[in-house]
């Protein structure tokens, strides 16, 4: 909350400091700052709802979302949103993973992961990232996922891709037992890469926090 508040108190200094209308731009981004704050905070009925963020990232676009949303979730007034990266005990090589990556999906085999240190029942509410590959979690998430009992949890996916999202959030859904589900979202690679996916993930923080 503080890094947010700071941000849009130098915007607003910035206004007060150059004038004129060439700042018009500057003053409604620190309007927009101020307001997206409040409403995600307004939004939060039980500040004790414990949140967990499991990730996946490849490319680094679902990570820099996850990071994102954790910020996000906090400066509404959460006080425990804790993150989880899974990664793969062997990583995929650059040149070969698109290949190894298409056969892993059509045996549907999933690699072994490294040691987590979280554990899911200590939580409330529970967000999953991930790539889309081939329309679907990507292969180690999925592994992890089966593993895991979601009983009374509340569960919401999120995904970022490429070329097509595909059906990924209900083929994520379906590797998740006994959550309750909240609607999930799906991001443009070069969206996050540009850095103009921060509204969306506001207003679906917003509606997920309610």
């Amino acid at each position: 909350m503080k890094k947010i508040i700071s941000i849009v108190s130098m915007l607003m200094f910035l206004v007060i400091s150059c004038g004129g209308s060439a700042n018009k731009k500057v003053e409604e981004a620190a309007k927009a700052g101020e307001s997206a704050v409040s409403k995600v905070g307004e939004a939060v009925k039980n500040a004790d709802m414990k949140t967990l963020i499991i990730y996946y990232s490849e490319t680094g676009a679902t990570e820099k979302v996850s990071t994102s949303l954790q910020e996000l979730i906090k400066g509404a007034g959460i006080k425990t949103v804790d993150v989880l990266k899974i990664n793969p005990k062997d990583a995929y090589d650059a040149e070969t993973i698109k290949k190894v990556v298409e056969k892993q999906v059509s045996d549907k085999v999933y690699p072994e992961i490294l040691p987590v240190d979280k554990n899911i029942s200590d939580y409330d509410l529970i967000l999953v990232g991930t790539p889309s590959w081939f329309g679907q979690a990507a292969q180690p998430l999925i592994g992890y996922l089966h593993q895991q009992d979601f009983t009374g949890k509340k569960v919401a996916i999120y995904s970022t891709y490429g070329g097509n999202a595909g059906d990924v959030i209900k083929e994520t859904e379906a590797h998740i037992k006994g959550a309750s589900f909240f609607p999930g979202i799906t991001v443009k690679g070069e969206d996050v890469k540009a850095d103009k996916y921060i509204e969306i993930l506001q207003t679906w923080t917003l509606e997920l926090l309610k």
